[in-house]
């Protein structure tokens, strides 16, 4: 998301409003495309997971 501050007067007064922009994009990989992103999303996941283990060892 992106997210702004925007000014704007009313009844005399300045106020910062947050704006939130979000784009939602959808792609459509090829085999070969979809191969290599399941591999990287393969390895994100083993290596979150690792280091997510560690860390609730090294807490426990």
């Amino acid at each position: 998301m992106n997210a702004s501050l925007t000014d704007y007067k009313t009844h005399g007064m300045v106020c910062n409003v947050k704006v939130n922009k979000a784009y939602k994009y959808r792609i459509y990989p090829n085999r070969a495309q979809r191969v290599l992103l399941e591999k990287h999303f393969g390895c994100a996941r083993f290596v979150y997971n690792h280091f997510l283990r560690q860390r609730i060892d090294w807490y426990a």
